[in-house]
């Protein structure tokens, strides 16, 4: 029942999973189905494992290993209209090859200012992007 897909998401979140999704997927014979899926770490397999079978009516979960390579991350605050909006830099051999507004923290911010969420997305970047060229003050943005 697809009803229960957001609430099985949520409840292997809470279990440990690192992140958990639905893919629609077609099945043999032209049916309509989903697969839910989630990335956990090995310590927490059990406890995931648990919420697939009470949450949902599969009767078998697949299970594979992954590797993951994963940028070096700090955060670094900047503001937006008097707002502080933490932005994730991720580095690769020391360049910065990504910033990212902290999801919560813009949506913070737009509430606030009542901003477009993607205008907020776009001046906080611009804003971190701006800090780490020239490593200087906290960034801040009036008006």
């Amino acid at each position: 029942n697809p009803e229960v897909l957001p609430y099985a998401v949520e409840q292997l979140i809470v279990a440990g999973a690192q992140d958990a999704w639905v893919t629609p997927i077609l099945m043999k014979k032209g049916r309509p189905a989903f697969t839910l899926s989630a990335l956990i770490r090995p310590e927490d397999h059990d406890r995931v494992a648990e919420v697939f079978f009470r949450e949902t009516s599969t009767l078998g979960v697949r299970v594979y290993d992954a590797d993951k390579i994963a940028l070096a991350r700090e955060w670094i605050e900047v503001e937006i209209d008097g707002h502080p909006l933490r932005v994730k830099v991720g580095r690769r051999a020391g360049d910065i090859v990504s910033a990212a507004p902290e999801y919560e923290d813009a949506v913070k911010v737009a509430r606030a200012t009542g901003l477009p969420l993607r205008v907020v997305y776009d001046r906080a970047t611009a804003l971190a992007r701006s800090y780490l060229a020239t490593s200087g003050e906290r960034p801040s943005e009036h008006g």
